[in-house]
């Protein structure tokens, strides 16, 4: 084997490394913004949530088993809090 022939597999190589790890940086990422994107819309709806239940009449609270008071304490809790 010549000396040529060894820096091209070389090279071969350290491209083929350096795809594989871009591929996973970009995996990985791609991943993140999903997680991010999922937590977003689970924020977005339990806001939603909370805004629709304090317009809603104190009988129709009672339907669904929920007083005013607790309707309250729920309104109250900030976006990430479950």
């Amino acid at each position: 084997m010549n000396t040529t022939t060894l820096t091209i597999h070389s090279g071969n190589h350290e491209a083929r490394r350096f795809s594989d790890r871009l591929r996973a940086l970009f995996t990985a990422a791609g991943e993140a913004l999903v997680r991010l994107h999922d937590q977003i819309s689970t924020w977005s709806e339990r806001t939603e949530q909370r805004r629709y239940l304090s317009g809603m009449p104190d009988h129709l609270l009672r339907d669904i088993g929920l007083s005013r008071a607790d309707l309250e304490l729920e309104a109250g809790k900030p976006f990430w809090q479950a």
